[in-house]
């Protein structure tokens, strides 16, 4: 794997997303609302190039499929995952989180 540190999405978003749950869901909000995704903006909604992606429970943070994917290892690989449904971090592709319809949580704590 590259330095995912080192990807022009990557802004030091563990910051605002450690403690929220993710899982995969359709874009379902009303038009004219939108949301972007949290690493390489693509616009989810009406309009948006994105009608699915991760998001957490409230729906205020939204990760593009091909962002997650992207992401994970150093998300999930970094950090501790604490699973609710089905094991992450070991899924091969957004497909085999899709089918095992998937949520992980994100917390702080540095796996040594």
């Amino acid at each position: 794997m590259t330095n995912m540190k080192n990807d022009w999405r990557y802004t030091n978003q563990e910051r605002y997303l450690h403690d929220k749950t993710f899982s995969l869901r359709k874009y379902d909000i009303p038009y004219p609302e939108h949301s972007h995704c949290e690493f390489c903006w693509i616009k989810f909604g009406a309009g948006g190039e994105c009608q699915e992606g991760y998001t957490d429970e409230n729906e205020d943070s939204w990760i593009c499929p091909q962002c997650f994917e992207d992401f994970k290892e150093l998300l999930f690989g970094e950090w501790h995952c604490s699973l609710l449904e089905a094991k992450v971090c070991g899924a091969s592709s957004a497909s085999e989180v899709r089918k095992n319809q998937t949520s992980a949580k994100i917390s702080k704590k540095i796996i040594s």
